[in-house]
């Protein structure tokens, strides 16, 4: 099994290493079919103080509309969304609700433990880094205090 694993993990480094993206078209279809939905709902939970359920209702909602009619502003499409559902309209600006929905965006604000933010992403490598460092330090350790021993019980039994 571990033979197995390490194979896998070579064969994705490989592939990894010689990988070629292209991060603008990445972005461009990340920020297709409402995969950052979530963020716009919890923009509304921040900034307006509605129950989280509500939010997420008002963000699907707002996908509902949109759909049926692309030719409306986002903005409008919100509006129209946040007075059925919480008897307000919820007023952005369709350039901001565009930042807000961004896979960019999506990404920055998430900075919590685990997350995707680049401070994050910097601070879990660096804490495996460190770990990783311990870990071969150990293993070095730990192999040559085992070398050690097999060569004094080969030393000894071949006194007896």
């Amino acid at each position: 099994m571990f033979r197995d694993a390490i194979r896998a993990v070579k064969l994705v480094a490989a592939a990894i290493g010689s990988a070629e993206f292209d991060a603008a078209r990445l972005e461009a279809k990340a920020a297709e079919g409402w995969t950052t939905l979530t963020e716009l709902a919890d923009t509304f939970v921040r900034d307006h103080g509605l129950p989280f359920r509500t939010a997420h209702a008002v963000a699907a909602r707002l996908m509902t509309l949109t759909e049926g009619d692309s030719e409306k502003p986002l903005s409008a499409a919100l509006a129209d969304a946040s007075r059925e559902l919480v008897g307000r309209a919820l007023s952005y600006s369709d350039g901001v609700l565009a930042e807000i929905l961004s896979p960019r965006h999506f990404v920055l604000v998430r900075r919590t433990p685990g997350g995707p933010a680049p401070e994050e992403t910097a601070r879990a490598a660096a804490a495996s880094r460190a770990q990783l460092d311990a870990d071969q330090a150990w293993w070095k350790s730990a192999t040559e205090g085992l070398s050690a021993a097999e060569r004094r019980l080969a030393e000894r039994s071949a006194r007896l």
